[in-house]
């Protein structure tokens, strides 16, 4: 997606959440960004549980020593990382539907080669 421009990336996202027709001329182009897309958020997926934690962990030392705002600033950074956890699970599955519904539209259809239309 990097190698798009702002407005062809912002409509691989539209035609990603089904606000915007899919554009069948540019298919190839838009499934190619949407897997490269898919494949940056299953990383970013595998590493997020983590960030939970460590604020979980920062939160209760702070807690136990009675540094009461910083544990709850901890706290509300858990809170942000697992809404940010929830917003990119979301985007992962739009872009695993988009490529669901578009797995047959990029290649030609397939005719017989002795059937005469």
């Amino acid at each position: 997606m990097l190698s798009l421009e702002s407005e062809e990336r912002k409509q691989v996202r539209r035609q990603i959440a089904g606000k915007a027709a899919i554009d069948p001329e540019h298919l190839a182009v838009s499934r190619g960004a949407v897997v490269q897309l898919r494949k940056g958020l299953a990383t970013q997926l595998l590493l997020a549980p983590v960030f939970p934690l460590l604020f979980i962990l920062q939160s209760m030392n702070f807690a136990v020593r009675g540094d009461s705002p910083a544990a709850w600033l901890m706290a509300a950074g858990v809170v942000v990382v697992l809404i940010g956890l929830v917003l990119l699970v979301r985007d992962f599955r739009r872009a695993g539907r988009f490529l669901a519904r578009t797995a047959g539209l990029d290649s030609p259809p397939v005719t017989h080669p002795l059937r005469q239309h």
